[in-house]
């Protein structure tokens, strides 16, 4: 962790993931990496990552009870799910994987307060998956021990955290930027400083940000950017789109004859997002997947699914044991054709 203090960034983190601490120790050793505590002492974070892991199980099965979940009425009160156990178990799993925990992680700006040790910190390990994973799952571990297990705390957490039920309405290929995270990039290639977040309080419980960005026009030092929100966090995130938007809308963000500065190298987890990011920006039409049910040699069922995008005159075809699966493979080989090709 750099620049502030840890008590300087408490109130930051507690908005971030909507619990207020009674012992902010704990929260602090959910940020404590084993690498920090082998060169300075102390406890670290690798046992609230064990128990968060669990809680947040807990917690995503009865989000799933709650959507999809009812006892009959009438003379035989049995359980009933609107989705079979294998449906419930890969949303289970979509929540709760690396690549989810990771993303959710980047959107609340959180890996930044880390302590790490200086190997830790030489390798950058702050921008790897598992070390945002075992972020997000050691928070939850500090929020249960600090709760004494209260489930409705826990709860509210991880709902704020995850925001899981977006992903349920909306499947998981949707685009979620980290704004913040864009702008500092940014604004440290353009001249090497900073954005700068001012918040205040508005009216009925809103916070108000602004955020000041280098001036890309050069006609002034900076421009400034005003949102609201139930937040900080969120009033900071609506602010930072803002600004997004205005680079992007202008063409300062991106070199946009380079789709690596847009969504990044293909990523074989990220690869539908990727071409779905690159259509709604208008670089070709949407991505048109078809699927057939297929057999391997032993008989069992397989689904190849073939991708074909108008601009673009090949076709790509993988076969996986899932529709899902399949999509993602020729996604990732699309994009590399793509990036191939120009």
């Amino acid at each position: 962790m750099q620049g502030k203090s840890w008590a300087d960034n408490i109130e930051t983190i507690q908005e971030a993931i909507g619990y207020e601490f009674q012992n902010w120790h704990l929260l602090q050793q959910a940020f404590i990496r084993r690498s920090f505590s082998k060169e300075n002492g102390g406890e670290n974070n690798e046992v609230l990552e064990f128990i968060g892991d669990k809680v947040l199980d807990l917690v995503v099965v009865m989000v799933l009870d709650n959507e999809y979940g009812t006892v009959k009425k009438g003379e035989f009160k049995e359980y009933h799910s609107k989705l079979n156990e294998g449906k419930l178990t890969e949303l289970k799993k979509n929540l709760v994987d690396r690549t989810m925990l990771a993303h959710r992680i980047d959107f609340l700006d959180l890996n930044k307060y880390l302590f790490m040790g200086k190997g830790d910190i030489k390798k950058n390990v702050q921008e790897e998956d598992s070390v945002k994973e075992d972020l997000f799952e050691a928070i939850v571990g500090a929020v249960a021990i600090d709760s004494d297990y209260d489930m409705d705390a826990l709860y509210d957490v991880v709902i704020s955290m995850l925001d899981p039920l977006q992903y349920i309405e909306n499947g998981f290929d949707i685009d979620v930027t980290n704004y913040v995270q864009v702008l500092q990039e940014w604004n440290q290639s353009f001249d090497g400083t900073t954005p700068s977040f001012v918040y205040s309080n508005y009216y009925d419980g809103l916070y108000q940000c602004s955020v000041r960005i280098s001036d890309p026009t050069g006609y002034s030092l900076t421009k400034c950017f005003d949102a609201k929100g139930r937040s900080k966090t969120e009033a900071r995130t609506e602010a930072a789109k803002q600004a997004y938007n205005y680079l992007e809308e202008n063409g300062y963000l991106y070199d946009e004859d380079d789709f690596t500065e847009i969504v990044g190298e293909p990523d074989e987890d990220s690869a539908v997002s990727q071409l779905n990011i690159l259509s709604t920006k208008g670089y070709f039409s949407t991505p048109n997947y078809e699927f057939e049910e297929t057999y391997d040699e032993d008989g069992n069922p397989e689904w190849e699914c073939i991708l074909t995008i108008d601009e673009y005159e090949y076709e790509i075809h993988n076969t996986a044991s899932n529709k899902k699966e399949a999509k993602r493979l020729c996604a990732y080989e699309m994009y590399k054709t793509i990036l191939d090709e120009d």
